[in-house]
């Protein structure tokens, strides 16, 4: 099968996520969409988080594990 490509406009991305393994892209509130790191071609992760962050303005927001997340007793919710 033939691989498929995407095409952004890179002025849609709302924002850029990565953790270990995916870049993920937010286009708006019910649409998103993630890129395996491992699978990417024509360059580094490094590279084209460069890349990305030039193209959009953006910056990326890292991601941690669950298990490397403390929970608040607050809040009940997970923060890095």
């Amino acid at each position: 099968t033939d691989i498929g490509t995407t095409e952004w406009h890179y002025d849609k991305i709302k924002a850029i996520a990565e953790d270990k393994v995916y870049f993920i892209f937010i286009f708006g509130e019910s649409h998103t969409q993630a890129y395996d790191k491992r699978k990417m071609s024509g360059g580094t992760a490094d590279a084209f988080r460069r890349f990305i962050v030039q193209k959009t303005g953006l910056n990326v927001q890292r991601i941690l594990p669950i298990a490397c997340r403390e929970k608040t007793a607050y809040n009940n919710l997970y923060y890095k």
